[in-house]
């Protein structure tokens, strides 16, 4: 997904690996979802005949040919095939119901889903922060919900996670390992913006499911590097490729002006294209199409981040921060206080991370 937007989808022929025709979706398995006895490798679920056909797989986290035209084929590919099979068996459905919900597999697809926001008949698309493979089985609850003489009323999209309380946030700063220290004052102090080159995490609750706005680990900076290109100290906050934008969190009432779209996007599930006169002032969550995929921060559904931000905003002139992973390269998130603080002081970039109340930050040595 993001990295199909640096390739060209019409240098790679996909022809006999994946097709849809009229209503039906075709995969031949001898080149993705193979049976273990046809695999490259036994771990991996593509086929001998993928490898023959475009080469061997892309080691390392750089962007080169052909693997951003792979990519770019691909997502098209889905694309296209989504779209098809959206009219063929929903059309009479949009026609007559609300706005779908989406969920499954690639239903965190933001580029689809921006799509399928488009489509004459989708004035609005749900997508399910914890999307997975039980769709069907949603898709049955809804339509139950949905039969005569039920008044079902559509869940509130408020963040999925209970608030840490102060005890275990204190309890967590002293326990974890030194040099660190705890300081009341966020969000206002955590609205500073940082000196350059230091960088701050904030992360206002535990963890929950579902993509990462739903978890809202962020770095409060400026978000103005030059477009396509990240700054050291941002760089150096985070682990992901250099080539992958972060994402922003933005005040929802800011929201059209920086997205060009009053779309709800509580959950990150969603991508817009940034409004031209944003470009360059946000360029660090801008991807090279010129889109970003935010999380839009509403004041009655999450208080504290909002209040947040709105006070960056207020010493910045900035309605959003960057929305970025706390945890480190292929460690997972940590859930506890305890173990967030210990994140702060393994981390090389990051000056201080926050979490509710406490603001906790490296000792200068």
């Amino acid at each position: 997904m993001g990295m199909a937007s640096y390739g060209d989808a019409s240098r790679i022929d996909l022809d006999g690996i994946v097709s849809s025709k009229n209503g039906d979706l075709r995969i031949d398995t001898d080149y993705v979802w193979t049976p273990r006895e046809k695999r490259w490798d036994p771990h991996k679920p593509f086929g001998k005949k993928l490898v023959e056909r475009f080469g061997p797989p892309r080691e390392g986290d750089d962007i080169d040919e052909p693997y951003i035209h792979i990519a770019a084929a691909v997502q098209k590919r889905l694309e296209d095939a989504t779209l098809e099979l959206v009219d063929y068996h929903l059309k009479p459905v949009l026609e007559k119901t609300p706005p779908p919900l989406l969920r499954g597999g690639c239903a965190l697809n933001v580029v689809l889903n921006r799509k399928l926001m488009a489509h004459p008949l989708v004035d609005e698309l749900w997508v399910q922060p914890g999307a997975g493979d039980s769709g069907l089985s949603l898709g049955a609850a809804s339509y139950a919900a949905r039969s005569p003489g039920r008044e079902d009323q559509a869940p509130e999209a408020r963040v999925p996670r209970p608030a840490l309380d102060d005890r275990r946030g204190g309890e967590g700063a002293r326990l974890a390992e030194d040099p660190l220290r705890a300081a009341r004052g966020c969000p206002r102090e955590g609205g500073r913006a940082p000196r350059e080159g230091r960088g701050r995490r904030l992360v206002p609750g535990p963890h929950g499911v579902g993509p990462a706005s739903a978890r809202e680990p962020l770095d409060p900076r400026p978000p103005r590097a030059s477009e396509g290109r990240r700054t050291t100290s941002t760089r150096a906050s985070s682990t992901r490729e250099r080539w992958r934008p972060f994402c922003p969190s933005v005040l929802e009432e800011r929201a059209p002006e920086v997205l060009g779209n009053k779309h709800p996007s509580p959950f990150m599930t969603h991508s817009f294209t940034v409004n031209p006169a944003w470009k360059e002032r946000i360029a660090e969550v801008v991807h090279v199409d010129g889109t970003a995929r935010p999380q839009v921060v509403s004041k009655e559904t999450n208080p504290r981040f909002h209040r947040l931000i709105s006070e960056f905003e207020r010493r910045t002139g900035l309605p959003c921060v960057i929305n970025t992973s706390l945890n480190r390269s292929r460690r997972a998130d940590r859930h506890d206080a305890q173990g967030r603080a210990r994140d702060c002081s393994t981390g090389a970039a990051s000056s201080s991370s926050s979490w509710t109340t406490f603001l906790v930050t490296k000792r200068r040595a």
